[in-house]
């Protein structure tokens, strides 16, 4: 009896042992697919500006027509925070995913001296395909409350680029400080909210979702 005792004690221990090499060698492998780049500001200044709703068609085509006439509204100098970090993984076959996770929050305010406080988030995924092409999906946030203020604005985008030499991750400086993290190449789908820009393949950008005026209401 108590032979058998130690045969299952042994056994345990052995399946144990097993179960957290397994483990270990997950998550070793887990974070050898991929390397990350980051940025995190504190009570940094992240330049953007709501402008109001002012004039006819052609002056109001990128202005934000949930906030008040004649309100402009801009963040606060050294009162938001970002985190932003990119995760690189090299496919087989020279391709490579780039996945981009950026966070921006803080305080705001209006030339009267309301205040707000705004949340904008934001991933993109950039997939390349080892022989040219990259394809983007955005999905993209961006929140402001204060005073008359409380609205949202967001969207889901697909396109697609070519990138001959393929994808890099390129870290912004001010100065000695890291300030943002940009893929590049990495063109925008569109320039003005509504025709697709030169720069992507004809016909790849595809709106999943748009809530909202996207060039005048989502300023970062």
């Amino acid at each position: 009896m108590k032979r058998s005792k130690k045969v299952i004690q042994l056994l345990t221990l052995v399946m144990l042992l097993l179960s957290v090499g397994t483990v270990a060698a997950y998550n070793e492998g887990h974070l050898s697919r991929g390397s990350q780049v980051r940025v995190r500001l504190t009570n940094a200044t992240i330049p953007w500006e709501v402008p109001s709703l002012i004039g006819g068609p052609d002056e109001s085509q990128y202005q934000c027509s949930l906030i008040p006439e004649g309100l402009e509204i801009a963040p606060v100098d050294n009162a938001s925070n970002r985190t932003k970090i990119a995760t690189v993984r090299n496919l087989p076959g020279g391709g490579r995913v780039i996945v981009v996770h950026d966070t921006v929050s803080g305080l705001a305010a209006d030339q009267y001296g309301g205040t707000y406080t705004f949340l904008y988030k934001t991933k993109t995924t950039f997939r390349y395909d080892g022989e040219g092409v990259v394809q983007v999906r955005m999905v993209d946030d961006f929140w402001i409350t204060g005073g008359d203020v409380d609205y949202n604005v967001s969207f889901i985008w697909q396109w697609m680029y070519e990138a001959p030499q393929g994808i890099e991750v390129e870290t912004v400086y001010d100065g000695s400080t890291a300030v943002n993290l940009e893929v590049s190449p990495g063109p925008f789908p569109t320039d003005d909210g509504f025709t697709e820009s030169p720069n992507i393949i004809p016909g790849s950008w595809i709106q999943i979702e748009t809530n909202g005026f996207i060039f005048g209401c989502d300023p970062i």
